[in-house]
């Protein structure tokens, strides 16, 4: 979001099969995370330089904590690097990796079916 608007957005499935929800999450984050690092670069170039990392918002508590921290743990082991690259935007500062509850994921509208104050909810938050 830039000034209250989406400036992008993307939903397709993933390459490669999950072995678990944390790992589709991390997996999702390291893709959002390079689009972030792409789209602060073209904001660098238009004279909008952002000096603080930007909030990276995700639901899942494993791949928040697999993001955080640069170590490797027995469960995630056989995730690749490709797939860990939001670590290394966290490390550079250009990434901050926040959790964010489910009820409150405006993403949730995209991906999942939701009750009618769920959908208005979210939906308010895109189409204020």
């Amino acid at each position: 979001m830039l000034a209250g608007a989406p400036i992008s957005y993307t939903s397709k499935r993933q390459q490669c099969i999950a072995l678990s929800s944390t790992e589709a999450e991390i997996m999702a984050a390291s893709l959002a995370a390079t689009e972030i690092a792409y789209l602060r670069e073209i904001f660098r170039d238009l004279g909008l330089y952002q000096r603080d990392a930007t909030e990276l918002y995700v639901d899942n508590s494993g791949a928040v904590e697999l993001a955080r921290e640069r170590k490797v743990m027995h469960r995630s082991r056989h995730i690749t690097r490709r797939q860990l690259r939001v670590r290394e935007y966290v490390a550079e500062g250009i990434v901050n990796v926040r959790p964010v509850a489910t009820a409150d994921n405006p993403s949730n509208i995209f991906t999942k079916p939701l009750g009618r104050a769920s959908f208005e909810k979210h939906r308010s938050f895109f189409m204020p």
